[in-house]
């Protein structure tokens, strides 16, 4: 008689495992922990909701008016194609962060500043100094 578990099991367990590995990431100290901080995996981080959102349509963009088909991967010149759009892509991704969402959540973090700083009856002159 074999246990069986549903998908809903085998996905939570899996979610419970990779949040496993990021706390250790985050409060360990050892070489999971270093390669977890590396700059590489940071960088990614801080581009990789640009990069959720850009990758699917510069893919089928790029299949699109190289190739003239839609994304697949066939044959080397799908994969070549591909892997050009994903460095195209991370590209994309990382000018949209740069140039956009750093400067939109700076200035979302001195609205936010202000406001807290007018709700206490202060100014953040007077806070810093």
């Amino acid at each position: 008689h074999v246990l069986h578990f549903g998908p809903g099991i085998r996905f939570s367990a899996l979610a419970f495992f990779y949040a496993c590995v990021l706390i250790v990431g985050v409060i360990g100290s050892g070489r999971l922990a270093s390669i977890l901080r590396s700059k590489t995996l940071v960088w990614f981080g801080f581009v990789s909701y640009a990069l959720y959102m850009f990758h699917q349509t510069v893919n089928g963009l790029i299949h699109a008016f190289v190739l003239d088909q839609p994304p697949q991967m066939l044959t080397w010149t799908d994969f070549r194609v591909t892997s050009c759009s994903v460095v195209l892509a991370i590209l994309a991704a990382w000018l949209s962060t740069k140039q956009y969402e750093a400067r939109i959540s700076k200035w979302g973090y001195r609205i936010t500043s202000d406001q807290a700083h007018a709700a206490i009856g202060s100014s953040p002159a007077t806070v810093q100094a």
